[in-house]
């Protein structure tokens, strides 16, 4: 997974989100408890609330 993805366009656009929490790197899942390993305060609907906001390769 990439956290971050940068791309330069012509105007100043800044786009900032909370992560939906789906991705928990190993390092630290194996530090939560049963309920935190489940994911249960996931937003399973953030990557679908920000859909189309992608401008990768408009640069207008």
């Amino acid at each position: 997974m990439k956290p971050v993805s940068i791309h330069q366009g012509k105007g100043p656009l800044v786009l900032g989100f909370p992560h939906g929490g789906t991705y928990v790197p190993k390092a630290i899942a194996s530090k939560m408890n049963q309920r935190g390993q489940g994911l249960d305060d996931t937003d399973w609907h953030i990557a679908q609330l920000y859909a189309g906001l992608d401008f990768e390769g408009d640069n207008s």
